[in-house]
């Protein structure tokens, strides 16, 4: 198991990230940044209509890269043997150099404030990966 403890001071925009007990490295991130999770949630947030398109830096061990997420439309989808109405996204990411073939994700969310995440197809490198909510809500 690979374990990294990370610190970020917002106000110099600093992150250190190294094993628990040995020292950190430091690096700069530009402001406005988060790691993956938080800018799912922090997405969430925002009123997703189509149309709309929205750009985060977001970090991921020491590399950051640019996330744009297209809103593309309201859309069915089928989730767990029922179709369900959801927000279709189409998130894209970027890294400031290419090391390999960029991730496709595809994702739906509620249409309601909440825009729970409903179903994801992800496809890279490692292969491809279907992610469904556990319940249809």
């Amino acid at each position: 198991m690979l374990e990294r403890e990370m610190r970020f001071d917002p106000s110099r925009n600093l992150v250190e990230m190294g094993a628990p007990g040995s020292p950190p490295v430091t690096f700069r991130v530009p402001p406005g940044t988060r790691d993956a999770v938080t800018a799912l949630f922090y997405l969430r947030t925002l009123p997703l209509v189509p149309g709309t398109t929205v750009t985060l830096p977001i970090t991921d061990g020491g590399r950051v890269f640019i996330m744009t997420v297209q809103v593309v439309r309201r859309e069915p989808v089928e989730l767990h043997g029922r179709t369900v109405d959801g927000v279709r996204l189409e998130p894209t990411i970027t890294e400031r150099v290419p090391r390999r073939a960029p991730v496709v994700v595809v994702a739906w969310v509620t249409p309601d404030a909440r825009h729970d995440l409903l179903a994801a197809n992800v496809s890279a490198g490692f292969g491809r990966v279907r992610l469904e909510r556990a319940s249809v809500p």
